[in-house]
């Protein structure tokens, strides 16, 4: 059972949330506004981060997973890390509490997307759909303009005074289709996305690393100029927002420039409004953005990490585990050097004479019983030398010599196939003499 602080949780979660609110403290360091986190716990059986979990470990259920990510965001605004959290419901679709803040109509190309997250899946498979139902409704407006120009040539044949045959239906579908056909295909994707969404919103955190303004939806970094409210939470103003609203007759103070409220009605509004005529702000010192945030070390390109189901397919191919600390480290260091020699096999040939001897440098004690030491003075020897020494005396014994058991243990297949060769041969030479040794 793990450690546990008096709080009640473990150790080892504090470390974790540490990790994380120390990369969060880097980004926002690095000019970073905003960061999306997703509370997706894997199914059972299924690896997540690293290949092979230990079987004793848990998998959580979302509603403790999420908790998870807020008590460490709780922990986080505590400390200044972060200024807020939403989600993406409230923020980029119609009927949450942030949308459309000092902003036009949300479209996809305004949501967060990220390789094997939710959205971009979500978003390719409504796009499918809604293709699909454009081209149905095409191929149906098609077939119903043919029945109706053959109605009109029967029609045009029949007596004088008979009617046509009804046309059932018809305004009620021209119109549905109509005005499916004229609705952009963003309004129909956000509008199913956003149904999608809605009944698991709070699993789709958003963090807002930067302060943001109340009224225009813009961060607020230096820059720029803040204003806080100072009665209300989470209420602040860029410069622009702030002056305008003075502009347009808030009652300020005299001398320190803060707008207060002055009715009944005005205290009413205050914790829903963010006009400055109804909150007493004050000037804040804006987030500084830093000058330079290059990095100093060359930038190292691995396609092994370009996603993480590609890093989860290396380890899997390979069976790099990390379900103990020795298999930990193997896999650690083998992670190391794909890394660093990006054109290096990324699989290993697992066929049955696909393993291949390298030149690899071992001290040498006593190779042969005898005390003979085919390296001389040299105190190593390689692996290909201390094969030919070693086996050597036994080779010989059976007609192979030993340089030739070095070119048997580099390509086994083709050596066999050459003594089956010659063996076969004789065969046939024998034959044709007659000579048979029965």
């Amino acid at each position: 059972k793990p450690r546990e602080n008096p709080n009640g949780d473990s150790l080892r979660t504090l470390v974790y949330q540490e990790l994380v609110m120390g990369y969060l403290q880097y980004l926002k360091n690095r000019g970073f506004t905003s960061m999306y986190i997703w509370a997706c716990p894997p199914l059972p059986g299924e690896d997540y981060i690293f290949y092979v979990h230990p079987q004793r470990q848990k998998t959580p259920k979302s509603n403790r997973l999420r908790e998870w990510y807020l008590r460490m965001l709780k922990r986080a605004k505590g400390e200044g890390i972060i200024e807020k959290t939403s989600n993406l419901w409230d923020l980029f679709f119609e009927g949450g509490k942030e949308h459309n803040r000092g902003k036009g109509c949300c479209n996809p190309a305004d949501l967060p997307y990220f390789e094997g997250d939710y959205i971009p899946g979500a978003l390719e498979e409504y796009l499918k759909k809604i293709s699909d139902e454009r081209e149905e409704e095409r191929k149906a407006a098609e077939d119903f303009a043919k029945k109706e120009s053959a109605k009109k040539k029967a029609f045009k044949g029949s007596r004088w005074g008979e009617k046509p045959a009804a046309k059932e239906g018809r305004s009620l579908r021209g119109s549905s289709k109509r005005i499916t056909a004229d609705e952009p295909v963003e309004s129909q994707v956000m509008a199913r996305l956003g149904d999608q969404i809605k009944h698991m919103k709070d699993d789709f955190i958003m963090v807002h690393l930067q302060p943001i303004c109340s009224h225009c939806g813009e961060y607020v970094v230096a820059p720029k100029r803040r204003f806080t409210c100072r009665d209300c939470p989470n209420v602040d103003l860029c410069g622009a927002c702030y002056f305008k609203g003075h502009s347009r007759g808030g009652s300020a103070s005299a001398g320190n420039g803060n707008f207060q409220a002055t009715s009944m009605d005005d205290k009413a509004k205050h914790a829903s409004c963010c006009s400055p005529s109804l909150h007493r702000f004050k000037e804040s010192p804006a987030v500084p953005r830093l000058e330079d945030t290059s990095d100093a070390d060359p930038a190292v390109k691995g396609d092994i990490f370009e996603t993480r189901q590609t890093f989860l397919g290396l380890c899997q191919g390979n069976h790099y585990q990390f379900d103990t600390f020795r298999r930990a480290k193997h896999s650690s260091m083998m992670v190391l050097f794909h890394l660093h020699n990006p054109t290096a096999p990324t699989f290993l040939s697992s066929g049955k004479h696909a393993t291949k001897y390298r030149e690899i440098q071992v001290p040498l004690l006593s190779m042969d019983p005898t005390g003979y030491n085919p390296a001389g003075d040299r105190g190593d020897v390689t692996m290909t030398d201390a094969e030919e020494a070693r086996g050597s005396a036994s080779a010989s014994a059976r007609g192979v010599k030993g340089k030739e058991l070095v070119s048997i243990l580099d390509s086994p297949t083709e050596w066999l196939m050459t003594q089956a060769n010659t063996v076969l041969g004789k065969l046939v030479s024998a034959y044709n003499k007659k000579k048979w040794w029965w």
